[in-house]
């Protein structure tokens, strides 16, 4: 696969942009969802 010169850096930086938003979102997720665990098992018992 062959890559211009000026196409490269900006597909990169897009993907890597989106890639570190989802792994942002997805650690937030489940931060909260443990968070919410936690919290329905104290008061639980």
């Amino acid at each position: 696969m062959k890559w211009r010169g000026d196409e490269r850096p900006h597909h990169a930086s897009r993907l890597s942009r989106a890639a570190i938003g989802g792994l942002f979102t997805a650690a937030l997720a489940g931060f909260i969802s443990g968070l919410l665990c936690a919290s329905l098992m104290q008061v639980g018992g």
